[in-house]
């Protein structure tokens, strides 16, 4: 989630983004990251580490989904907070 989406900087350009806008949505899943972070180290320490991942995972999949079929930028920005989110679960229990 990180990572990738850096290389869509060209198509978002082509689709009449603004640089300002681009760097939103590149660092939405870090917000999202950084807002849900504790709180998936509390569910990990009391459900463990393999649920939490795979709620995590399953989250950010299901998030990342959604961000591919957004009609607006204000949607995918959304999309990609939450997937940042559930990205966040790996950071915590593993």
């Amino acid at each position: 989630v990180q990572h990738g989406l850096p290389y869509l900087t060209l198509a978002w350009r082509a689709e009449g983004l603004s640089l300002a806008q681009i760097g939103l949505l590149v660092s939405a899943p870090l917000l999202g990251l950084v807002l849900t972070l504790i709180a998936w180290g509390g569910l990990a320490d009391r459900f463990g580490e393999r649920v939490v991942m795979t709620a995590g995972l399953a989250t950010g999949a299901a998030a990342l989904a959604g961000a591919a079929t957004a009609a607006s930028p204000l949607a995918t920005g959304l999309w990609l907070v939450l997937a940042g989110g559930g990205s966040a679960s790996v950071h915590a229990a593993s």
